[in-house]
């Protein structure tokens, strides 16, 4: 057990957490939630003994504890090599070995043979593989020098070291940040299998309910911890919410009416005793504080008045740079209120085609047709570190806006949370969220008619990642959208294109579907690789029908689990209400009633203990269907 008593915490200067209680367990996924600067990452700091707490303590016993390095590995070695000696216990394994060989010492030889397997040395690189393949390292890059390798394929091996090296605690700050969907699936799958216990902070929800068996909420300087999910969390607070709401207004209509007999009675001698009392009795009723205020946001999107049709268009385009060819469009248009989210894995060219669509780039082959007068909105993946550090948000307004009014920017910055001095501060110690709202405050402002969209989502916390679904879902102009944020692509877009096998091809279905056609295609990859010698080899529109068989096979399959995961849905929803119908009556029965009182305990304890058994048979289910959902995959590729 892992135990935070009193803790305390500062980062320059400013106290972020404050007289923190809580224990950890030892295994299992724990997802931290929070507001940009609230705290996870000085947390994180924390458990590695790097940030000192200013009052309290942590308990822990000693953990084999790794965590998710930020700074870039610098190294000649090839990648899987450096991920090889990042277990120092295995290096020095097999540098015993070599110094046992060289003395010619059977003893020692025998020593270290046996230090080497207990390192885990007979299976080190095939897992070392395993891991690179499934972060989604081709064969070229593994071999390829750690220091020829791009920023973001770097911090994909800092992750590959973390999950590599053996642990009892590990620490993940944002791990999906530089990973493309197909590897965000895989990630998920591992840490389920993880056997220590993980914190990994994160504002991915759908991630977070994947792999979080409890959630850790940041807020006003102190932590409260949910069962489930971000989705699980998130219905609780808003619970707990309601529940506060109505004993604030409950405590409000009590003292509105004290207040009131107060004032009538105060000058009637008669009724002297019964006006102290009054008062007396006011005096005692506590206020439910109210909440405060989250971050307001507002990010306003026009409606896309007199837009072109289609934007963009294309016919047989080769894309790349140079004469290196990515990949071949045979056909191509965005129109007027199109939605569509772009799917492949890093490296397929997600980012070359947008910067095409947006001309920044020109095609290899075929022309790109753009409609003029149309004004399209382009967010980049450089858009934030493209920022002046110098500047402030309201310069940077400005500059990008040079006929508004200082005023009309400054009311427009405050749509994005970012008012008052921090208009004026510089950009540069910012956090990467600010930035990100100042980077789609001048991307807004010009009224765009269509966007284009590289990964908005990379530094936003949670609470704009929702309000930036709220303004993407409403928008009426046409939007292309590269993500790896299912959340977001879900709220957002009505089709799915795909960068795959050097082509761009519409997707026959939706999020889900394309998580079971990645999970089909590994595991069937993987059965080819096994039996290189197998079977005929079906046509693509063969391998499409029969993928979509599957698919209504198993949705078949998953049928009445999926009805009784809603019956119970149901049933827990009745006994919350009831459990609220009990707090409520036991708000009003003391000191009235005891009898009715003891009885209204009676029942909501047995309501609570219905609850449980309720949550536990939806686990269960929640199990089954992941375990029926796995067979069949599994029995399905075993066939192909």
């Amino acid at each position: 057990m892992i135990r935070l008593k009193g803790l305390g915490l500062s980062r320059a200067g400013k106290q972020i957490l404050r007289n923190v209680d809580l224990d950890l367990p030892m295994q299992g996924c724990i997802g931290l939630v929070g507001a940009n600067g609230c705290g996870k990452s000085s947390l994180l700091a924390a458990l590695q003994a790097e940030l000192l707490p200013d009052e309290g303590s942590i308990e822990m016993p000693a953990l084999r504890t790794v965590a998710l390095a930020q700074s870039l590995p610098q190294s000649d070695l090839p990648a899987w090599r450096w991920l090889l000696n990042q277990d120092l216990a295995l290096g020095a394994a097999i540098q015993s070995q070599a110094l046992a060989i060289a003395a010619d010492d059977p003893q020692a030889i025998a020593q270290a043979h046996d230090a080497w397997i207990e390192a885990g040395g007979p299976d080190a690189q095939p897992r070392v593989m395993r891991l690179l393949d499934g972060l989604g390292f081709s064969t070229a890059q593994c071999a390829s020098a750690v220091k020829q390798l791009s920023g973001g394929w770097r911090m994909r091996l800092n992750l590959a070291r973390a999950l590599f090296i053996p642990s009892d605690l590990l620490l993940l700050d944002e791990p999906s940040n530089h990973l493309d969907l197909d590897a965000v699936l895989w990630l998920e799958r591992w840490l389920k299998r993880y056997e220590g216990l993980c914190l990994v902070v994160s504002h991915d929800r759908d991630f977070l309910d994947a792999c979080a068996q409890q959630t850790i909420y940041f807020e006003d300087g102190g932590l409260r911890i949910y069962r489930g999910g971000y989705s699980a969390m998130q219905q609780t607070r808003a619970e707990l919410q309601q529940q506060a709401d109505r004993l604030r207004q409950k405590q409000q209509d009590q003292r509105e009416h004290l207040e009131r007999f107060i004032q009538r009675f105060r000058a009637q001698a008669t009724k002297a005793r019964q006006v102290q009392s009054r008062i007396k009795m006011l005096e005692t009723i506590q206020s439910t504080p109210a909440p405060q205020d989250a971050i307001r946001l507002d990010l306003p999107l026009d409606e896309a008045q007199d837009c072109p049709d289609p934007i963009l268009s294309g016919d047989s385009l080769g894309i790349g740079y140079g004469s290196t060819l990515l990949f071949r469009v045979k056909q191509f248009a965005l129109g007027r209120g199109d939605r569509v989210g772009l799917l492949g894995v890093n490296g397929a060219g997600k980012t070359t085609w947008v910067k095409h669509l947006v001309g920044q780039m020109q095609a290899i082959e075929g022309s790109l047709s753009r409609a003029r007068q149309a004004r399209i909105g382009y967010f980049s993946q450089s858009a934030v570190e493209d920022l002046r550090p110098d500047d402030s948000a309201l310069e940077h307004l400005r500059r990008v806006a040079p006929t508004q009014s200082e005023q009309s920017l400054r009311d427009w910055l405050g749509r994005f949370a970012i008012r008052g001095e921090d208009a004026l501060r510089p950009i540069a110690p910012m956090s990467g969220g600010e930035r990100a709202r100042i980077a789609l405050a001048a991307l807004f402002i010009h009224k765009p008619q269509a966007l284009i969209l590289d990964e908005p989502t990379n530094h936003l916390d949670a609470l704009t990642r929702d309000a930036l679904a709220q303004s993407l879902a409403a928008f009426q102009g046409a939007l292309l959208l590269v993500s790896h944020d299912r959340y977001l692509l879900r709220a957002c877009v009505d089709s799915l294109w795909i960068l795959r096998d050097q082509k761009l091809e519409a997707f026959d279905g939706d999020i889900s579907d394309y998580e079971l056609d990645l999970l089909h295609r590994k595991r069937h990859a993987t059965a080819e690789i096994e039996q290189p010698q197998s079977g005929s080899h079906r046509s693509k529109q063969q391998q499409r029908q029969h993928a979509a068989r599957q698919r209504e096979q198993l949705k078949a399959a998953l049928k009445p689990i999926d009805q009784a995961i809603k019956h119970c849905d149901a049933n827990m929803e009745s006994l919350r209400q009831s459990i609220a119908e009990c707090d409520r009556r036991l708000g009003e029965l003391p000191g009235k009633d005891p009898t009715a009182w003891q009885q209204a305990a009676k029942t909501r304890a047995h309501c609570e203990r219905l609850l449980q058994e309720q949550e536990d048979i939806w686990i269960d289910l929640a199990m089954q269907r992941e375990n029926c959902e796995k067979t069949f995959l599994a029995s399905e590729a075993e066939q192909t």
